[in-house]
């Protein structure tokens, strides 16, 4: 995710933290690791349950880009 987002400064960065966390996880768990464990993709597409992978992930995404701001020294 970092090689991807670093080079953006201010707004830009927190913006592409937020859509790569929502998107790429959410991708991987619905089309990828739902068909692993015998779920339905994507949540059986029940709205409801879609919305919740993005929000997480999205806040995941904003915690590893903080994270990284944190501890990484510039």
């Amino acid at each position: 995710m970092m090689p991807l987002i670093d080079r953006r400064r201010g707004s830009a960065f927190w913006l592409a933290a937020i859509l790569f966390g929502a998107i790429f996880p959410t991708l991987v768990a619905w089309l990828v690791v739902a068909p692993l464990k015998h779920m339905p993709i994507a949540g059986g597409w029940n709205p409801k349950t879609m919305a919740i992978g993005p929000i997480v992930n999205g806040v995941w995404g904003v915690g590893t880009a903080l994270i990284y701001r944190v501890f990484v020294p510039r």
